[in-house]
């Protein structure tokens, strides 16, 4: 949040999230390296960039033919709005 970007995830992501992050021999214990790969670091990056504008959202979502996460750029969010999501 130091950008002041809040970012949220799709069910389509999160499915596609769990799936890349489940083996049947560790359980979810793969979860985290598969967030990083395909979240954490790739939106990093874009964060660096500037591909993304200060005080906006961005959407998580999956596109699971081609086996990848895409993100997309959202509206900008207020303060107040941010501190309202929050506290829901």
């Amino acid at each position: 949040s130091d950008f002041g970007i809040s970012a949220s995830l799709t069910a389509a992501a999160r499915t596609w999230l769990a799936k890349e992050g489940y083996d049947k021999a560790f359980g979810a214990r793969p979860l985290k390296r598969a967030l990083q790969k395909f979240v954490e670091s790739p939106l990093s990056m874009k964060l660096l960039k500037g591909d993304f504008s200060e005080g906006g959202s961005i959407l998580i979502d999956a596109e699971p033919e081609v086996n990848r996460i895409v993100f997309i750029e959202g509206e900008k969010v207020s303060k107040e709005e941010e501190k309202e999501n929050v506290a829901r």
